[in-house]
C-alpha cells in the first residue's frame, strides 16, 4: 500500500469514530479556497470526494467553505496530492456584510437532506437491543458501517450554524453509547469466530 493510501485509511478511521463529537467554541472565523474549476472528470470527483470529507461545502464552482479554519493544513495535503495547490487560493476571516451566513450554509451544503440520513439512523439503531453474541457483533458492524457515511455528508458546523436541537448531535450520542455498550461483547464474539 502506498503512503498516502495508508495515510488515508488511518485518518478515515480517527475520523470515523471521532466523528460528532461536541466542538469548541466557534472563533466566527471561515477558510475559503479559491479552487481553478477542474475540467479532468476523474479529478474533480477526488477533488469533490476529498474535500467533503474535509468538511468543505462548495457554494459556488470554484469555491470551497469551511467554518473550521484548522483544516487548513488537511486542505493543502490534499491539494498537493492532486496537483492543485500551486493553483489555489486560501483566505480566513470572518464573515462580512454582504448576504447572511445562513445563506452560504443553504449554498454550500443541504442540511435538509442530512437531517434526513441522520433520522433513518436513529430509526434503525436507537432502540437496538441485540441478542448477544454473533447478533451484537453483526448489529456493532451495521452501525459502524451506517455511521462511516456521515464524515462524506455532514461539514460539522458550529452550532450557531445548524438548525436549534440539530439531530445529528442526537446521532452522534447515540452512536457513541451503542459503540461502547456493544464492543466488549462484539469484540468477545469476534476473537471467539477468529479462533475456530
Amino acid at each position: 500500500m502506498t503512503e498516502t493510501g495508508e495515510r488515508l485509511l488511518s485518518d478515515g478511521a480517527e475520523r470515523i469514530y471521532s466523528f460528532a463529537k461536541p466542538q469548541p467554541a466557534w472563533d466566527g472565523r471561515w477558510l475559503v479556497l479559491s479552487v481553478p474549476v477542474v475540467s479532468d472528470r476523474q479529478l474533480r470527483h477526488q477533488l469533490r470526494t476529498r474535500l467533503s470529507w474535509a468538511g468543505f461545502g462548495s457554494p459556488a464552482p470554484g469555491l470551497w467553505v469551511s467554518a473550521n479554519p484548522h483544516r487548513e493544513a488537511e486542505a493543502k495535503q490534499l491539494l498537493d496530492d492532486l496537483g492543485l495547490a500551486a493553483s489555489t487560493l486560501s483566505f480566513t476571516g470572518p464573515f462580512a456584510g454582504i448576504g447572511t451566513e445562513q445563506d452560504l450554509v443553504n449554498q454550500a451544503w443541504n442540511l435538509r437532506e442530512l437531517a434526513g440520513h441522520y433520522t433513518a439512523f436513529l430509526a434503525e439503531f436507537a432502540d437496538a437491543a441485540p441478542a448477544p453474541g454473533l447478533v451484537t457483533l453483526l448489529t456493532q458492524v451495521r452501525l459502524v458501517h451506517e455511521w462511516r457515511r456521515f464524515p462524506f455528508l455532514d461539514p460539522q458546523l458550529p452550532a450557531e450554524l445548524l438548525p436549534p436541537d440539530w439531530v445529528g448531535a442526537r446521532a452522534g450520542v447515540v452512536f457513541r453509547e451503542l459503540h461502547g455498550a456493544w464492543h466488549d461483547e462484539a469484540q468477545r464474539h469476534w476473537h471467539r469466530l477468529a479462533t475456530l
